[in-house]
């Protein structure tokens, strides 16, 4: 909930606190939660039993988790913690050592011994930790192993690390092992497809210093935690009874999970969040809250599917288990809609957003409509008068919140033409004042969180939708970009980009859809209206002459470097009333989409220029893209070397070449699997300023320069480049005066020092920096009634940078609720259908019992177990009900190596009683990845790194909702339509792919490597890809209705019902 490091905090919040901990004992608890009172003072704790922390702590250790090191299992219990568990007459040794004083902790913090950062604890193996030392970034990750080292931190933590001796310094094994290990047995094992080594992280002894297994990573434990950010948190839980095993023959059963009788003292409470320990919470409390209680009844049953919010309550040092507590009447079913989306708001800390705003922000709001139509006509004036030129918006065709509009003019004095570019952009910062009260919220918001159903606004709805929006017919003040373009797509560069303040009205209103349709030279019904005295023929020819601008401006941009890594993004269909998902198709992204991101882009960098020209730069808000990981590059670069293909990641446009020549050689399945492996190197983008001297480089888009300047209405780092762009302007058109207000070191210093201490922070963590402060004094006034002050032309470079922290922090959190919103969706349209769903997916990882597949329609990594043990029956168990019939796993399951597994299935006439069609002959089944044996009462299915097999997608019946992938049966119908279903039209798609490269190289002046053809001689590096190929937009997920007997597609662009809309979100940020 709160920002680390002492960034900026919600209005009104207080600062985090601890409860257990001695850390900041007289500080307040956290915002309430609806239906639960106000706690001022900590509750009497109450402690639990040894019996009832071991019942707990048995089941959490066979559990997601692993037992982890247990009581006394770790390293580093010193002498210290043995004697004081003695004085307190303890017999049983505790898991946990006590935490070092702060006073104790801060001067080893400075003096060097020990290392400061956030806990990162590993999602797939929560035993597993990481630490990045702040004061030390050239130092590789510090290892955190078991939960004893972790001390009771918890993920999100800021901790003090003492580090261990450099003996137990372990080394974390590479995303690939040498390629000279794979093609070595490879050639052993007569397979031609070399493939990576498991991607683990599992650590090994780093008892060689010259060892290449892997990079060094010092290891250490937690003495001290400084902020509880992860802590305080509070978490969505489901509960489950907690009691001791049972022991001997003897022993009478245990009641179930989901009961509770009356001996019962304490439950158990288990986090979605799997990188977050269970609670224990104790009954008697949690039943004092009338809201708790009509839930809970002792005894009685306890809903499974029932999600809480609780939040650890204490956890001492003999504790295997914190206590725990719940803080609000539950959230609701999981796989219901609405609870769905409040658990991924919760999850993803942005449960803040979906409040309504407060009293005070809808009183400013009021005041601020008032406020804009008294003073509009005078405003109007102020600005230059675009109203009557042709003005147009094009957005998602549900969109409600039109912060961008555009237009060209053909100027034909020039010799040869130019054209005249217009971006308008919403003036957002007009209406929204620093330090008042909408400014504060939209501050702490930092972004509208799109879910799939809905949005949760940064801005007042009435700010979003009606005084800001740029809506067709309407008077609006805007902030205008001027560019000039030669008819080759090129800047003219003699021009130099102009920006003010002006008023537009927009003729007309497009969606992509239209736009679509008139590019494409159809004829389009209905029309959309348009008005201002403008032709509906004359914006027709504007469109088509900005695509043609636009794709020159593209293809150029991608030739110079830039990349694009293309993630598959759903759109749902739901129904208008009850919201629940009736259909989804796959997010196109046509030449309409792309002529209003480029334009966008070349606005978004002539302002970064722009800020970076100014008396200001050091406080300019700009927008970078780091260079990625460069070992997992190299990794990555050798491994493709290996199947033959030539992998340029020196830049960014060397990796888009590079995916192209993988598209060309193996295929489009092929290329996706490889453009996941490359986004997981990739770093964030994020907003900083200036003056902090970080390369501005934009590595995915190749710009030097760039920021965000075009959606101030969803975006607060858009509204801060508003402000600075708005001071610029004034003072160099001597409107406005430049008054340094930067503070001495040694003010600063001692200011920092000063604040450093009453944080109980060291100063070294940021007193020591020096950043830039300016206030723009304007001559002649700034609006009507508004001083620069309250429009926010003061500026700290410290403030703004925090600023943009915050935004990034909040960018991440809002794509995990996006995305994580899209799945829950996908689950619950999944559980609609009658049928099961299938698809193609592409083998990204073979391990012993499973593989790792991505399935490119959905964008999706999941494992598929292929082991017909206990792990393949406690999958097959979750399966939601209706589909529990649908898995059939193999009879046997044989790994040869790391990039090749063997399954050999029994054919139907055995395993299902029924003749299947006609097998087919022995050289057709090895182009279908299998082979049949002479009886033809066994068929034995190959896998191969990056061949792809045709996969069920079901639903599960677990919280929280998710869903599995499990094989087709290679002799089911399904499997070889599935295969060859796309053959042509991928073929095809091929063709067209290379027509376009040889043009892109021609455009270059270059030759085009010959990488061979569709189904070329390379071709068989990689199993059956020319056999299989899928096109992104063609494909559609099949249903199969009966197992051998019919297929039933599911045509994603099917009629929707009545009742239903097509849930859209706006325009991506493309970088």
């Amino acid at each position: 909930m709160y920002p680390p490091h002492g960034g900026p905090r919600r209005p009104g919040t207080p600062q985090p606190y601890s409860r257990g901990r001695g850390i900041a004992p007289n500080a307040s608890p956290p915002r309430n939660y609806p239906g639960y009172p106000h706690i001022q003072q900590q509750q009497a704790f109450n402690q639990p039993s040894f019996e009832q922390y071991q019942a707990a702590w048995d089941d959490y250790g066979s559990g997601r988790g692993g037992r982890g090191r247990g009581f006394g299992q770790g390293r580093g219990q010193g002498s210290h913690g043995d004697e004081r568990r003695q004085q307190q007459g303890c017999g049983r040794k505790n898991p946990y050592e006590p935490y070092w004083s702060q006073e104790d902790a801060l001067a080893a913090l400075l003096a060097g011994k020990l290392k400061r950062g956030a806990l990162r604890v590993n999602a797939g193996k929560s035993d597993d930790a990481y630490v990045h030392a702040d004061e030390d970034p050239d130092l590789p990750d510090i290892f955190i192993k078991g939960r004893s080292d972790r001390n009771r931190a918890v993920n999100g933590d800021i901790v003090y690390i003492e580090l261990y001796d450099r003996s137990k310094w372990v080394r974390v094994s590479d995303k690939y092992k040498t390629v000279e290990e794979t093609l070595a047995s490879a050639a052993q094992a007569g397979v031609d497809v070399p493939s990576p080594q498991v991607p683990s992280r599992e650590p090994s002894s780093a008892a060689d210093e010259n060892d290449s297994g892997g990079e060094l990573h010092p290891t250490g434990k937690v003495v001290y935690i400084e902020d509880l950010s992860g802590t305080n948190r509070v978490y969505v839980a489901t509960l489950k009874a907690n009691r001791m095993k049972k022991q001997g023959d003897s022993a009478e059963p245990s009641p179930p999970d989901d009961e509770i009788t009356l001996d019962d003292k304490m439950i158990k409470a288990v986090p979605m969040d799997k990188r977050v320990p269970w609670m224990l919470l104790p009954i008697k409390e949690i039943q004092q809250a009338p809201e708790v209680r009509q839930w809970l009844q002792v005894p009685g049953k306890i809903v499974g599917t029932l999600l809480w919010p609780v939040q650890i309550d204490k956890w001492e040092e003999n504790a295997p288990l914190p206590k725990g507590r719940i803080v609000g009447g539950p959230i609701g079913n999981a796989g219901e809609i609405e609870t769905e989306a409040r658990l991924c708001m919760m999850e993803a800390e942005l449960e803040d957003h979906m409040d309504e705003f407060s009293d005070e922000v809808a009183e400013e709001t009021k005041r601020v409509l008032e406020w804009a139509k008294a003073t509009h006509e005078a405003e109007v004036n102020r600005r230059v008068d675009l109203r009557e030129a042709r003005i147009m918006t094009i957005d998602p065709a549900t969109a409600r919140d039109l912060d961008d509009a555009i237009h060209i003019v053909r100027d034909d004095s020039t010799s040869p033409p130019q054209f005249e570019i217009g971006v308008h952009i919403a003036d957002v910062s007009h209406f929204v004042w620093k330090g008042h009260k909408i400014d504060s919220e939209a501050a702490w918001r930092c972004t509208t969180v799109y879910l799939t159903h809905r949005a949760y606004h940064m801005l007042p709805r009435e700010l979003c939708s009606d005084l800001c929006s740029l809506n067709p017919r309407e008077e609006k003040l805007t902030y205008t970009a001027i560019f000039r373009l030669h008819e080759d797509g090129t800047r003219v560069e003699s021009f130099k980009p102009k920006f003010f303040k002006s008023v537009i009205r927009s003729c007309c209103r497009w969606n992509y859809d239209q736009v679509q349709v008139i590019l494409d030279g159809n004829e389009l019904e209905p029309k959309p209206e348009v008005y201002n005295g403008h032709s509906f023929e004359a914006c027709c020819v504007d469109l088509r002459v900005l695509e043609d601008l636009t794709q020159k401006i593209r293809k150029r941009r991608f030739k110079d470097g830039s990349l694009a890594l293309n993630k598959t993004k759903i759109r749902f269909t739901v129904d208008y009333d009850t919201k629940v998902p009736t259909s989804y198709d796959v997010e196109s992204h046509s030449s309409s989409h792309e002529l209003i991101e480029e334009l966008m882009l070349l606005a978004n960098t002539v302002v970064a220029e722009k800020l970076v020209e100014s008396p200001l730069r050091e406080c300019g808000v700009l927008r970078r893209h780091p260079w990625p990981l460069s070992r997992q590059l190299l990794q990555l670069k050798a491994f493709l070397d290996g199947l033959g293909i030539t992998a340029d990641f020196g830049s960014a446009g060397g990796v888009y070449r590079t995916i192209k020549k993988v598209w060309l050689k193996f295929g489009y399945f092929v290329s996706q699997a490889v453009e996941v492996l490359l986004m997981k190197p990739m770093k964030p983008a994020e907003y900083f300023t200036y003056g902090t001297g970080k390369s501005p480089h934009h590595y995915a888009l190749h710009f030097p320069l760039y920021t965000h300047f075009t959606s101030p209405i969803r975006r607060y780092a858009d509204v801060m480049v508003h402000r600075l762009l708005t001071a610029t302007l004034a003072v160099e058109a001597g409107l406005a005066t430049l008054s340094d207000t930067k503070k001495t070191k040694t003010e600063e210093g001692n200011e920092a020092n000063e604040a450093a201490k009453a944080a109980s922070i060291p100063a070294l963590a940021g007193g020591d920096k020096k950043g830039a402060a300016y206030t723009v004094k304007f001559s002649t006034s700034l609006a009507p009634g508004v001083d620069p002050v309250a429009a926010g032309l003061d500026f700290d470079q410290n403030e703004l940078q925090k600023q943009c922290d915050l935004c990034n922090e909040k960018k991440l959190q809002s794509k995990k609720a996006q995305e994580d919103c899209d799945r829950a969706f996908f689950c619950i349209w999944l559980r609609g259908l009658d049928v099961p769903c299938t698809s193609l997916a592409t083998v990204m990882l073979i391990q012993d019992k499973s593989v790792v597949c991505y399935v490119p329609q959905l964008g999706k990594e999941k494992r598929l177990c292929y082991d017909t043990s206990t792990e393949a029956s406690m999958q097959a168990s979750n399966i939601y009900e209706k589909f529990k019939n649908v898995p059939v796993f193999p009879k046997k399951y044989k790994l040869i190596n790391k990039h090749r597994v063997e399954a050999e299935w029994e054919l139907p006439e055995l395993a299902l009683g029924a003749r299947p069609p006609s097998p087919p002959p022995a050289a057709a089944a090895a182009a279908d990845g299998g082979e049949e044996t002479t009886e033809q009462k066994e068929f034995t299915q190959i896998i191969k790194m990056f061949s792809k097999i045709p996969v069920y997608i079901l639903p599960t019946s677990t919280v929280p909702i998710d869903f599995v992938l499990v094989p087709v049966p290679p002799y089911q119908h399904t499997y070889k339509e599935l295969l060859k279903n796309d053959k042509e039209r991928m073929a095809e798609l091929h063709k067209q792919m290379r027509a376009e490269t040889e043009a892109e190289e021609a455009m270059a002046g270059a030759e085009l490597t010959d990488l061979g053809g569709f189904e070329g001689a390379d071709a068989h590096l990689v199993d059956d890809v020319d056999d299989e190929q899928v096109d992104e937009h063609q494909y559609r997920l099949v249903v199969d209705r009966e197992a051998t007997e019919r297929i039933v597609r599911h045509e994603l662009g099917a009629p929707r019902k009545a009742k239903s809309v097509i849930v859209e979100r706006p325009d991506e940020d493309w970088d």
